[in-house]
């Protein structure tokens, strides 16, 4: 119904408020799973991340094409590929676990950073990408005669304006 989608929307913007506003106070801490043993796992956190960045790929490509934010989801990605079934799936020791997780909350930190104008400007990268500007036709000079016909140079003629 629409208004039990209205709730949940209300809900996850409350919620991206909180974190958004933890993060401002250098007091994010991911709200993780525990495995077996009582250790942090991160997995199906860094899973959620993942699909939440799928639902805005084109914000990210901006990010990730900077040479500072290049690796900015790695740890994430590692994490998120322990929780695959699949063959690619590898089991990480537990001191790799702790620097993983370590790092993904350092990266969400300078993720939040590099947002932080667009999110000033309420906007997205994706909305203020410049895109380069392609003529059919040569660019004319000053000096070259109008294309109108007139016999007179460009700069004089129709470039005057």
């Amino acid at each position: 119904s629409i208004a039990l989608d209205d709730a949940l929307a209300s809900l996850v913007r409350r919620h991206a408020h909180c974190v958004s506003a933890a993060l401002d106070a250098h007091d994010f801490a991911p709200v993780l799973a525990y495995d077996d043993r009582g250790q942090p796992d991160g997995s199906a956190w860094a899973v959620g991340f993942l699909r939440a960045v799928e639902m805005a790929p084109g914000s990210w490509d901006a990010m990730l094409e900077e040479k500072e934010f290049g690796d900015a989801l790695e740890a994430i990605e590692t994490l998120a590929a322990t929780l695959d079934d699949g063959a690619g799936a590898r089991a990480l020791s537990r001191r790799d676990r702790e620097v993983l997780i370590e790092r993904l909350i350092a990266d969400v930190a300078d993720i939040h950073e590099f947002f932080r104008p667009y999110r000033q400007a309420g906007t997205t990268p994706q909305a203020m990408r410049v895109e380069t500007v392609r003529r059919e036709q040569p660019k004319l000079g000053r000096n070259e005669p109008c294309p109108c016909g007139s016999g007179r140079k460009y700069k004089a003629c129709c470039g005057a304006a």
